[in-house]
Order: structure tokens, then C-alpha cells, then sequence
């Protein structure tokens, strides 16, 4: 009997969520870091053999004392810049351990409108498109069967699997290949059409689970490609059955892009197309891909925190979609909105601007772990980028190092490689001189290679690229291709059709999309579905019979040292392949006005779940800026004049 995992789960420090109906019996296996802050040591309890959940409804009672966790020595960050050194230190000045709510955790204070920039997606099918900002705005509104504790300050590999935030209580593994998962008897679908309210069972988990399974146009198949059976046993209890053992099929199957939609919608005039009905904290009450969306709190979510305080915390969020990162800023720096993610902050000098301008406020950065790299991806049902002698010139005819992150990024970005470092034991990215002579600046011995592959000179490929996405450093690499004989001619076009044309592989040449995984709860998410051959994810048609089979194999294999010993061997041949350019990564990072807390744990809960389930986590204080959540329900183009004024959104 294989080991069982019931209620409440092992977390870290200062939160522990729960459902009505929850016994006090969590995981063992659940990395508990720094102090526990609870008081509550059943919440580390093991619960082998699986059974029925331990101990009286409700859970134990919480201490409302939680202790502030320990700063963490942060070794510097090495120097991927040449000529802006200092800009690495950043890296160790805002590491995640000196997030301002880990060292000083309060209690947090329901109410109020979060405005954010946050902005998920210019559309809502998840399943068909795979988009990772659609996945997000879905975590907003819905919930996954199990998540991933996105609050352990961990690294992602230490990322455990838990019922927080999740539609089931506890799941059972009899064996290798069988999983059993009993739901929460309290949850109910949103008060609006077309489900109305009605009670969630484990027949709507099947069915959306047997929609990304088996759908021939889910982009999430890859997730459960091993799986031969989902089978309702009774209203709250759910059976899956695998074909052989995956070590990565629970952290798969709590990524955001398996949220719960039902079978009234998803077989509806509009399918998920229009709109985001869920179990989740918040409901959708407007869209339009232009200007953002409005969220308001579900007054039927079934969690709450340590305090028996409902969640989420906050009446609304305002997600908007501004037209520029200078407007971004300002809006920022007039708490007009109350945070300012990554793209919009970049580089270092944006940040300290903005710290000189915002003096309370919250900054986390962190080095690019995979998941927002910027690439170009081949199409290589063109005969000729298909040929490894094409794909490697080009990778030499960019030069990361002087142009990447010093020129176009002024320092603030480092070098990234085709799998995540961190699960291969590798604190930050890889420097340029291990990643191979295939990513190094050779124009010379690039035009050898395309000449010897009887490419033209020059050789001209179209980029197609989102307007709404990274392609824009396309323009500062031009002219390094250009010494090649390669000339890059960038076609930029609206953000829906750019991301169709990815997944449907109707691209010429090249493609800037920045999304590199349907995941990241897991290596398998660049192992298996960024490169496997029969991954819908391979948008780019990257065929290799041996990757084929070591992506295989990393999912059978549960030694953590070996399985990270076949990730080294894949990274080894990719780094020769090149199945995609990978320019780099920039510094990610966020910042947010003091008034707002638990808005960001680490680089994984910002990161991996796009922010999505982070939201019924925050809350704002007294100092927060007061904005009627009545008025922005009742007409939140009216509210979006008056509160931002001045501000420019995409139109």
C-alpha cells in the first residue's frame, strides 16, 4: 500500500488554510521551513495507508502568535554582465527570505479593491490554447483537484503537493498506478449561469480531467498521457488509473491548467472562450481584452484561514492592461495601482527609480528559472530549419553576453539554457562558457554552417511576434545576425492570433512566444512536454528519438540524484540539437506598495502559478487607497476614469 495523504496539510510558517469538514492528520512529507508558526505540530502528522481523515471537523485551533521566519544568507549572485557587474547584487539584496510579511507577519484585515496590472491573457481557453495567462486568470476564478504549496519558500524542487487551495481533502495511492481522490462535501460552483450554485462533485472533476485527457485539441494532454481510466465511485470520490508509474503526474496534475470547469460550460454556446465560471475565490464579473478584467470576492468559497477568517480576503480585484511600462510606473509611483510586476521593472535603474519614488514598498528579484526566458522557436516543418547545422548557425549568430544583457537589458539579465537549473541542482543559471560553443558569439563559423547547409546568403527569416510579448528584443539582436548574413525581419501581430498561430504550428520560421512549459511544478514540464515528439506542448515540431526516450524515462524514475543524472544527459544533447533559440532571461521582479500583503511568497508562487492563486492570499491595510467595490461592479469603465486618471490602457 502505497502512502495515503488526508487534510491538512504540513506548510510552512505563518498560514495554514482549511476546509469545513477537515480532519487535523496532513503530509509528513511536506517541507516545513524555518519555525513553525502555528502552534499546531498535528499539521506535520504522517498519514500512511490511506483510511478515512483523523480528528474532529474543523481542525485544530490556530495561534493567532506567528513567529517571523529567519533571514537567509544569501551568497552573491555570479557576474553574467560585463559591463554593468553590480547589477547581480540585486539578486542577493531582494532575495525572497527578506520579503517584509515573512519577517513581520500580521493578521490580515478583510475589505477593499486591489488594482493590479497583473493582466492574465487577451483570451480564457486555457484547454485549447495552452496559454499560460489564461491558465492564471482561470486560478482566480476556479480550483485545481490538488495545488502545489506555493508558500514554502522553497526551491521549486522541494515544491510538495498539497489540498490547499484544492477541490479535494485528501487522495489515497493504493499502488504504482492507482490514485484515488476523495473531495470536499462543501464545495459549490459560482451563483451564476450556467451552473448556479449547484454542489461540486467528483463526476465534474472526471469530466474536465477526461476533456484535457483525451480532447484531441487540449494542449494539456501531455499531463495525463499515462493515464487509462478516470472513474467516478461515488459523488466525492474519484479513481484514476495509470498505464505505468510517473513520479511527476500529482505536480502535473496541480499546475494551474488543470482548473475545474463544468460540463454546462465547456459544452456551452461559448465553451471557455467568453468567460470563467469556477469554484474559485472570485468571480468574473467583466472582460474585454483591451482593457483588462474585474473580479469580485465569491461569497460561496468554501476556505479560510487560520483565524476562521473567510477567504479570500479582499471584495475585488481590478486587473488592467496599461499600454506601457512608463505609464506602468507612474501609475505605480501615484498608487493609482497597487503593484508592478516584472516586464514593467526589468532592469535595475527602473526598480531603483521606482524605490526612490515609492519609499514603502515590497521587492522581491529573482534569476530566470525557465519559465519567462525569451526565445525564438523554429518551425520546423521548414526543411531547412530542420536541418541541426541551420539550427545551431543561428543560435552562434546572437550575442547573449554583449548585446542581450548588456545592450538590450543594460546589465539586468543573465543566460538561460533548455531545462530549469534549479531541479538539476544549480542555484542560478548556467554562465555562458558551460552552455556550450553553440552559445557563443560566432558569426564567422555560423555563415560556415549555413553554408555548408546550402543556405542562402543572406538568409532572411520572418519573426512573428505578439504585441503584447518579449519580441521586441528581436530588434536589438538584428544586428548580430546580420553579421552572419542572417537577416531577421520581425512581423508583429495581435496578441490571439500570435498565440494560435504558436500552438497550431502556423508560423514561417521563427517565434517569439516566451512560454516554455504548460508547467513548472515539475521538470517534466520542460523534459517531457517542451521536447517531447508527441507533446502538443512542441509547438516547434523538435523531433529526437533519444530525448524521446530519456524524457520518457525521467518520469519513471523516482531517485531524485538519477533523475537529475537524466536531465544532465538531455540538457547535454539539447545544447547541441538547439530545438530553440534561448536568448536569456531577464531579472524577475516584483514590487508592491507596503499597504499590500502577502501579495508574493518566492520566485515559485509568483512565477509558476501566474500569480492566480496568490490572490485570495492578499489583503490591504489601513493605508490602502479607498476605492468603492460597488462602484467598480456597477460600471468599472466609469471606475477605471476616475481612479486612473491619465492612465493609458491598450486599445
Amino acid at each position: 500500500m502505497a502512502e495515503g495523504y488526508w487534510g491538512r496539510q504540513g506548510l510552512s510558517r505563518r498560514r495554514v488554510l482549511r476546509g469545513a469538514g477537515l480532519g487535523v492528520a496532513g503530509l509528513a512529507v511536506a517541507a516545513l521551513v524555518g519555525c513553525s508558526s502555528d502552534g499546531d505540530d498535528s499539521s506535520a502528522t504522517a498519514a500512511a495507508g490511506g483510511g478515512t481523515p483523523a480528528g474532529a471537523a474543523g481542525g485544530s485551533q490556530a495561534n493567532p502568535q506567528r513567529t517571523p521566519g529567519p533571514v537567509i544568507e544569501v551568497s552573491g549572485a555570479p557576474v553574467y554582465s560585463k559591463r554593468f557587474p553590480e547589477k547581480t547584487k540585486t539578486l542577493e539584496d531582494f532575495h525572497w527570505s527578506k520579503h517584509p510579511d515573512r519577517l513581520n507577519p500580521q493578521v490580515p484585515k478583510p475589505g477593499g479593491v486591489v488594482v493590479t496590472e497583473f493582466y492574465g491573457s487577451p483570451e480564457h481557453n486555457y484547454v485549447v490554447s495552452g496559454n499560460q495567462g489564461a491558465a492564471a486568470m482561470a486560478a482566480l476564478c476556479s480550483n485545481m483537484v490538488l495545488s502545489i504549496d506555493y508558500g514554502v519558500f522553497a526551491d521549486n524542487d522541494d515544491l510538495q503537493v498539497t489540498t490547499r487551495n484544492a477541490v479535494a481533502e485528501g487522495w489515497e495511492q493504493p499502488d504504482e498506478t492507482t490514485y484515488l481522490f476523495h473531495f470536499r462535501k462543501n464545495v459549490k460552483w459560482q451563483n451564476v449561469a450556467p451552473v448556479n450554485g449547484r454542489a461540486f462533485t467528483a463526476e465534474d472533476a472526471a469530466y474536465a480531467w477526461e476533456v484535457l485527457r483525451s480532447d484531441p485539441k487540449s494542449a494539456q494532454s501531455a499531463i495525463f498521457r499515462d493515464v487509462t481510466a478516470i472513474e467516478v465511485v461515488d459523488d466525492y470520490t474519484m479513481k484514476v488509473t495509470l498505464n505505468q508509474p510517473n513520479v511527476a503526474f500529482l505536480k502535473g496534475i496541480s499546475a494551474p491548467y488543470t482548473s475545474m470547469f463544468s460540463r454546462e460550460q465547456y459544452e456551452g454556446t461559448d465553451s471557455l472562450s467568453k468567460t470563467t465560471v469556477g469554484t474559485g475565490p472570485f468571480i468574473e464579473k467583466s472582460f474585454d481584452p483591451a482593457e483588462g478584467a474585474t473580479y469580485v470576492k465569491n461569497p460561496d468559497y468554501f476556505m479560510e484561514d487560520d483565524f476562521g477568517q473567510k477567504l479570500p480576503y479582499v471584495d475585488a480585484v481590478l486587473d488592467i492592461n496599461i499600454a506601457d511600462a512608463e505609464s506602468a510606473r507612474a501609475a505605480f509611483a501615484a498608487k493609482q495601482i497597487d503593484d508592478i510586476v516584472h516586464g514593467r521593472i526589468s532592469r535595475t535603474e527602473d526598480m531603483e527609480r521606482m524605490r526612490q519614488q515609492v519609499p514603502e514598498h515590497g521587492l522581491q528579484v529573482w534569476p530566470p528559472n525557465g519559465t519567462f526566458i525569451y526565445i525564438m522557436n523554429f518551425n520546423q516543418a521548414n526543411p531547412l530549419l530542420n536541418d541541426v547545422r541551420v539550427r545551431q548557425a543561428l543560435s552562434m549568430s546572437m550575442d547573449r553576453v554583449n548585446t542581450f544583457i548588456d545592450t538590450v537589458h543594460n546589465g539586468s539579465a543573465t543566460t538561460a539554457g533548455y531545462l530549469v537549473h534549479t531541479y538539476m541542482g544549480d542555484r542560478f543559471p548556467l554562465p555562458p562558457e558551460k552552455l556550450g560553443k553553440y552559445f557563443e558569439y560566432n558569426p564567422a563559423e555560423a555563415r560556415k554552417l549555413l553554408d555548408a547547409a546550402g543556405a542562402p546568403n543572406p538568409l532572411q527569416l520572418e519573426v512573428l511576434n505578439s504585441d503584447i510579448s518579449r519580441g521586441t528584443f528581436v530588434e536589438g539582436v538584428q544586428p548580430d545576425f546580420a553579421e552572419a548574413g542572417v537577416q531577421l525581419q520581425l512581423q508583429t501581430v495581435e496578441a490571439v492570433a500570435a498565440v494560435n498561430a504558436y500552438f497550431n504550428r502556423e508560423w514561417k520560421d521563427l517565434h517569439t512566444w516566451s512560454q516554455v512549459t504548460v508547467h513548472g511544478n515539475d521538470q517534466d514540464g520542460w523534459a517531457f512536454e517542451r521536447y517531447h515528439s508527441q507533446s502538443p506542448q512542441n509547438s516547434g515540431g523538435y523531433s529526437n528519438p533519444k530525448i524521446d526516450e530519456l524524457a520518457e524515462k525521467q518520469r519513471r524514475e523516482f531517485d531524485v540524484e538519477a533523475r537529475r543524472e537524466i536531465w544532465r544527459e538531455m540538457h547535454g544533447i539539447l545544447l547541441e540539437d538547439i530545438p530553440l533559440i534561448v536568448a536569456g532571461g531577464t531579472f524577475e521582479p516584483v514590487m508592491w506598495h507596503s499597504h499590500l500583503h502577502e501579495f508574493t511568497d518566492n520566485f515559485v508562487s509568483w512565477m509558476l502559478s501566474w500569480a492566480g492563486t496568490q490572490f485570495q492570499n492578499v489583503w490591504l491595510d489601513d493605508r490602502a487607497p479607498k476605492r468603492n467595490v460597488r462602484e467598480l461592479v456597477d460600471d468599472p469603465q466609469g471606475f477605471v476614469r476616475r481612479h486612473l486618471t491619465g492612465v493609458p490602457l491598450v486599445t
